[in-house]
């Protein structure tokens, strides 16, 4: 039996338009950001956008993550030949595939709504996630065992490998399921790495809140991918 359909996609614009490859978070569906792909599309731009099936994280298999992370990037590198790329667009979880959209040559920069950070640290440090823990910790993993699996597509332990290029992201202190340490400690990895890096921090922005904030900065959104 095949490796299940861990990933979905639906493309809006024209072909001969910039793509943006945008990739919503865990457990929100493509229908709740119609508005802002539309705004995109409008802007002038190609968008593809996924999202991610939540057993991905939520049926306790260390493996599931990595999976889709290779599915989507089959997708991903299948569309980008003979295309013209304006970057990657991510949401919370999304961030997360968006930064290994980041990884590929042909990609220039990427813009994160929240996230970017480890997603082990993630799942093991906030409370938010004890629930999402609990479904490995319940089949006998421990953290270095799922970081084992997902370390190796987590671009925060491998900044390396988007050096040169542009990064936007946003990060608040009250952020309930981003660690703040976390996102400053990467931010000053990819500094020291030669990513082009720009971080919006806010002090009393939820996560819901801070996602919101940035779909609404359109504008800048654009102006971002046009740069």
């Amino acid at each position: 039996m095949g490796s299940p359909e861990l990933v979905h996609y639906k493309v809006f614009g024209k072909d001969s338009k910039p793509t943006i490859y945008y990739i919503v978070g865990f457990r929100m569906r493509l229908s709740q950001f119609w508005v802002h792909i539309q705004l995109l599309r409008m802007r002038g731009f190609r968008v593809v956008a996924f999202d991610v099936n939540p057993e991905v994280l939520t049926k306790g298999d260390p493996e599931l993550l990595a999976q889709a992370m290779a599915q989507f990037l089959t997708i991903v590198k299948a569309d980008m030949r003979g295309r013209k790329i304006a970057g990657a667009y991510g949401v919370s979880l999304g961030s997360f595939f968006a930064l290994n959209v980041l990884a590929l040559p042909e990609v220039p920069r990427a813009a994160l709504n929240t996230g970017g950070g480890s997603i082990l640290q993630a799942v093991w440090e906030m409370y938010v996630l004890d629930w999402v823990k609990q479904k490995y910790v319940d089949k006998g993993y421990n953290r270095a065992e799922v970081g084992k699996a997902w370390n190796p597509v987590d671009i925060s332990q491998n900044t390396h490998k988007i050096a040169g290029k542009s990064l936007l992201a946003a990060a608040s202190y009250a952020d309930e399921f981003v660690p703040i340490d976390d996102a400053l400690r990467h931010y000053k990895e990819w500094q020291e790495d030669g990513v082009k890096a720009q971080l919006d921090i806010y002090k009393h922005l939820k996560h819901k809140q801070l996602i919101i904030l940035n779909l609404l900065r359109i504008g800048k959104t654009a102006k971002f991918f046009k740069s």
